[in-house]
């Protein structure tokens, strides 16, 4: 009698959570209003220009109450005009750029390194017309890979870029050639700073908190270069996140 009565009182109790439209085990899958918000970050560049993005990420999360999810495309030795293929031809990167609610931008080592090495001052006899036309076509690719991302993204999006540090000051110092290094070096960046007031995208001042003001500062010699003397250590890492910290989460509100 009891069992009957029971399973009476359980297929009615069933039936009145049927009516209301509430099924009794969901709350417990349910969102709780408690949760964090989360943010999407979608994180493009190569190794010099990501390694450091969970520094930031944490940094994001701390100051913004959310919870980061991350989208990293870090690619090994990548140039910008291969980090733009990638954003104009892979379908799933362009969709998750376009739902991203803050990317960064980390591009340039690769090319300026090379062009240094192929026509500037580690070359026996710089070729100054072959530089100019690395120049020229960098800032002309860099422009190219902002005007895209900034197309794909949405119109409150977040979106941050970095100008490049150099890590070789001592040796190009102990050679004689780091004058014309930071020459050139310097107007590689102004590529990166021309492009980001074009659209609207802010930069990160890199070159400046490891290479300082002038551009003569060694960053070995204040901790913030790992072993191999190029990529950023743990101090690096962090100097580069507050960098873009210092941006402040400025929306792009086209």
């Amino acid at each position: 009698m009891r069992r009957q009565l029971f399973h009476r009182f359980a297929g009615s109790l069933a039936a009145f959570f049927f009516l209301l439209g509430v099924v009794p085990g969901a709350a417990q899958t349910t969102r709780s209003s408690a949760d964090p918000q989360t943010w999407d970050y979608v994180v493009l560049g190569n190794s010099i220009g990501t390694l450091w993005f969970e520094h930031y990420g944490a940094m994001i999360e701390s100051d913004q109450s959310v919870k980061v999810i991350y989208h990293n495309h870090y690619v090994p030795l990548q140039k910008v005009s291969a980090l733009l293929a990638n954003v104009t031809g892979e379908p799933d990167l362009r969709n998750e750029i376009a739902d991203a609610d803050i990317i960064t931008i980390g591009i340039g080592f690769a090319d300026m390194r090379w062009a240094i090495t192929m026509w500037g001052s580690e070359r026996r006899n710089p070729d100054s017309e072959g530089m100019n036309e690395a120049i020229r076509e960098f800032c002309l690719t860099y422009d190219s890979l902002l005007a895209e991302v900034v197309s794909l993204a949405g119109p409150t999006v977040i979106i941050e870029a970095m100008d490049v540090y150099f890590p070789y000051v001592r040796s190009h110092k102990d050679r004689g050639i780091y004058e014309s290094t930071k020459q050139d070096w310097a107007r590689f960046n102004e590529c990166i700073m021309a492009a980001g007031r074009r659209h609207r995208v802010p930069v990160a001042q890199v070159h400046e908190a490891f290479n300082g003001p002038l551009g003569d500062d060694d960053p070995a010699e204040k901790g913030y270069l790992d072993f191999d003397g190029k990529h950023s250590s743990e101090e690096g890492m962090q100097a580069i996140a507050e960098q873009f910290r210092s941006l402040g989460y400025e929306r792009l509100l086209r």
